[in-house]
């Protein structure tokens, strides 16, 4: 049987990479709901705006590394590893534009320091979105929503270091079952966390005339979930 097991640091790099950041007030987005109708709709919208970099950067990450080689296990044999990944914190992902149409009651002025666009899981901290209500009991009145999740101050060299379990298994003419599962991580108040399987198979021994090459050739089809989950704590 045919083992492959290169472990290393499994505790201390779950650890570290569970470690970043405090959570952010994304409550702050909650009264944008606070209108006669439109509000819960009001708040997804602001919300998914913050942290979808976060979440495609992730989720980027799940769907990455899946094999190391074309070869596959023989029967039983398997193999066991962790990939260390990594998120670039990118300036481009620092802010998000808030289209007025889709918010009800509400309107976004701008952040409190001049800019448009409204900042993300990524942006800086300093900058605070405003809100105004258009009309019912509240028009006129303003709100502040919560600033950027600042990320580059928990990770002072701009990236976040991201350890994935994954491995596999041989299961009959030459197929394997892959799997694959990232921990929680807990970056600006937002939790995500993903697995994935997976059948790796080699397809070279359909075809006589390269059965015998000296090269491997398989094809790998995979199911990843992402899971993520905002905190609204005010």
């Amino acid at each position: 049987m045919k083992t492959r097991i290169s472990l290393f640091a499994l505790c201390g790099l779950f650890s570290y990479a569970a470690s970043f950041a405090q959570p952010k007030e994304l409550g702050r987005f909650f009264p944008a709901a606070a209108v006669t109708s439109g509000g819960a709709a009001n708040v997804r919208y602001l919300v998914a705006g913050y942290v979808t970099p976060l979440a495609e950067d992730f989720g980027a990450l799940a769907n990455s590394a899946w094999y190391n080689t074309g070869e596959n296990h023989k029967k039983f044999g398997f193999d066991l590893s962790v990939s260390v990944n990594t998120i670039f914190v990118s300036s481009t992902s620092n802010y998000f534009n808030i289209d007025n149409t889709k918010l009800t009651g509400v309107s976004y002025l701008g952040t409190l320091s001049g800019s448009i666009p409204a900042p993300t899981a990524y942006g800086p901290e300093s900058d605070i979105p405003s809100f105004t209500y258009n009309g019912g009991p509240n028009a006129g009145l303003g709100f502040n929503g919560t600033g950027g999740g600042n990320i580059s101050k928990d990770v002072p060299i701009g990236s976040l270091v991201v350890p994935t379990l994954q491995g596999g298994i041989g299961l009959v003419k030459n197929t394997d079952l892959r799997f694959r599962f990232t921990p929680a991580v807990t970056i600006s108040g937002t939790e995500l966390k993903s697995w994935g399987v997976g059948i790796q198979h080699d397809i070279k021994q359909h075809f006589p005339g390269i059965k015998l090459a000296p090269f491997s050739m398989s094809v790998l089809v995979a199911y990843s979930k992402l899971t993520v989950t905002t905190s609204l704590g005010g």
